[in-house]
């Protein structure tokens, strides 16, 4: 702390004992703020604060700490019309020391990159998590699905055996067959590789049927049609995707294995909960949460660094029986009931698991779904910190009539200081919600108006800490400076707090958007989203550009399967014909504004019919490159 039981005495001759001294100008602060209480150990506001020296530093008695003056005196910065009629109110009560925002960040480590990587591309960062061994994985899981619907094909009578584009004039049995013929050879790791590319693509380019996507480019629209085209059939992309399959514990913990092995936690962690959109009727874990972003899906336990990062994460499961995803037909399982309680998981138990790959001291984040006095012996016997908002009734021992007490001050903030807990010291606040409160306000006013408090517990700060912020209020049509003094545990909580939430927007900021019916589908579409923002965060540190979420994922779907140029070769159209230009439809109108075609004697041996001015200028940069389209440039 930045106060001493053991003042040092003043060199000057005032004669006043005092923590910290000036000396620049070789006088303590009791000679510079002549009217500062002499059991007061900190700087408040006077008048003329313009006059100080604001080069010169502030040392506690040993010397040790350098404390800049701007820094103590952040929250004098009040504009000239207030400061006199706002000073009395930031006077602080006895026992209340000013700390600067930093003061308890000292010796913490950020996050960071510990493998070993040839060169810094997009793909290279992913691989580093989605490794080869996955995605074999993934592929094997893939044609096994593939072949069992070939085989309830064979096997089964109906309309599911018909192929994608049927032949009315057949009879279904005959459809069958052709079926079979069509995909009897399995998926290969190329064809992986372009499927995955589209599927980044469409997590981009949002349309709204997938059918969109292999469409022609129209006059606002180019390229993005011809991208897909020059990697995958819209047939082969429909089949691949109804053949992903994933044994769900298994995909998680292959992932989270590989993300933690590459990952040095920083030492701020923060614990929170993630959604996968679902809204399918045959998930058995669904839950609906009114306040999300995202009310209806499945919920997960996930532990994220300060950056984002998430190196751990645990799926919330209703219930231990998983209905049997069979290829078509549907499955009612008796073990199941949709809505169902789900199966109890205590706060303790997450906070276990989360925390179980973490080696180092590290400062712990958690809201009030955590809080309680059980998480805070698990963190303690870690020997982690832990600042955690609590409920009122949990832990009842603290802040609802139990057997501790905390004291209200003229900020309108409870604390409480040198508390145990079983052998472990803590410090405990009480923050009325909406800002803290002023001196002039009286606790009578206060009780008036029904003030609601948020609770923060905290291992590492001192509950008599506080420090310095600096808002904007609204007064009539202007936006006034407004300054508080805030509990330090209550500050770092609301600056570290927000990992998993700034992971969780980076994840959905770029996400598929079209309806999901399986709901091991929705956990694999969310898993590959989780490791594109792991690999993008690793990426921005090592790279001197850092990219987005949607550029990392162009920038990935673009070299995850890149399209041969030599296979594109510009030759005449056989027996003179002409055909429309693929580049050039539907782009070039009349002054009427009908659409004119534009015919083409050459054609490019993979695209079809184009110009050979088109050929020339528009072929590598919209036909092979172009993922998110745009008006065709007439440069």
């Amino acid at each position: 702390m930045l106060t001493d039981n053991n003042p040092s005495q003043d060199n000057t001759g005032c004669g006043v004992t005092t923590t910290f001294h000036q000396l620049d100008s070789g006088g303590c602060l009791d000679c510079i703020f002549n009217y500062l209480p002499q059991e007061e150990k900190i700087p408040i506001l006077i008048d003329d604060y313009e006059e100080l020296n604001w080069d010169s530093y502030f040392y506690d008695d040993d010397g040790d700490d350098n404390i800049e003056l701007g820094i103590l005196l952040s929250y004098l910065s009040l504009d000239d019309h207030e400061s006199k009629s706002n000073k009395e109110k930031y006077i602080p009560s006895n026992g209340i020391t000013v700390v600067p925002d930093d003061y308890y960040a000292k010796n913490q480590s950020k996050g960071k990159f510990i493998g070993v990587l040839s060169e810094i591309t997009p793909l290279s960062c992913f691989k580093l998590i989605f490794t080869d061994d996955i995605q074999e994985k993934f592929l094997s899981k893939m044609n096994d699905r593939r072949q069992s619907r070939v085989d309830h094909i064979k096997l089964r009578e109906g309309t599911r055996g018909k192929p994608l584009q049927p032949n009315i004039k057949t009879d279904r049995l005959e459809n069958r067959e052709n079926y079979v013929k069509r995909w009897t050879t399995p998926f290969t790791l190329e064809d992986s590789n372009k499927f995955l590319s589209c599927f980044l693509a469409m997590s981009v380019s949002a349309l709204p049927t997938l059918h969109d996507y292999w469409e022609n480019p129209t006059l606002n629209n180019l390229g993005l049609g011809l991208f897909f085209q020059n990697r995958l059939p819209k047939h082969k992309f429909l089949e691949m995707y109804r053949c992903i399959d994933i044994d769900v514990d298994d995909w998680l913990d292959s992932i989270k294995e590989k993300a933690q092995s590459i990952w040095d936690v920083s030492t701020n962690v923060s614990i929170d909960e993630s959604m996968i959109p679902h809204k399918g009727r045959k998930c058995p874990h669904h839950v609906f949460i009114p306040r999300k972003p995202h009310p209806h899906g499945m919920k997960l336990f996930t532990a994220a660094c300060e950056s984002g990062y998430i190196f751990n994460w645990m799926l919330h499961k209703r219930t231990s029986e998983e209905p049997k995803d069979l290829p078509f037909h549907r499955v009612i399982n008796p073990h199941y009931e949709r809505g169902a309680k789900s199966q109890v998981v205590h706060s303790w138990e997450v906070v276990s698991a989360m925390i179980q790959p973490l080696t180092k001291h590290h400062v712990l984040y958690m809201d009030s779904y955590y809080g309680g006095m059980q998480v805070f012996n698990i963190a303690m016997e870690k020997k982690h910190d832990i600042v955690m908002s609590c409920r009122q009734d949990r832990p009842a021992v603290i802040f609802k009539n139990g057997t501790y007490t905390l004291e209200q001050n003229e900020l309108g903030v409870k604390s409480m200081r040198g508390t145990t807990y079983k052998g472990y010291s803590f410090a405990a606040n009480s923050i009325p919600r909406g800002g803290v409160k002023r001196a002039g306000q009286s606790s009578e006013q206060a009780k008036s108006k029904k003030v609601k408090f948020t609770n923060i517990m905290s291992s590492l700060h001192d509950a008599t800490a506080y420090v310095p912020t600096q808002r904007e209020i609204i007064s009539g049509d202007d936006y006034l400076k407004d300054m508080d003094l805030v509990p330090a545990s209550f500050h770092d909580y609301l600056k570290h707090m927000g990992g998993v939430d700034r992971a969780n927007s980076s994840i959905m900021s770029a996400y598929y958007r079209h309806r999901v019916f399986r709901w091991r589908v929705a956990v694999w579409i969310w898993t590959m989203n989780l490791m594109v923002h792991n690999a993008r965060i690793i990426y921005n540190s090592l790279s001197p550009k850092p990219m987005t979420q949607s550029e990392f994922i162009i920038a990935l779907a673009k070299t995850m399967y890149e399209v041969p140029t030599h296979s594109h070769k510009l030759v005449p159209i056989p027996n003179g014909e002409k055909l429309d230009c693929r580049i050039c439809y539907r782009f070039y109108t009349s002054k009427s504004g009908k659409k004119k075609r534009s015919k083409s004697t050459h054609m490019c041996t993979i695209c079809g019919p184009i110009h050979v001015q088109c050929f020339n200028k528009d072929h590598d940069r919209f036909v092979l490159d172009s993922v998110t389209g745009g008006a065709r440039s007439n440069k």
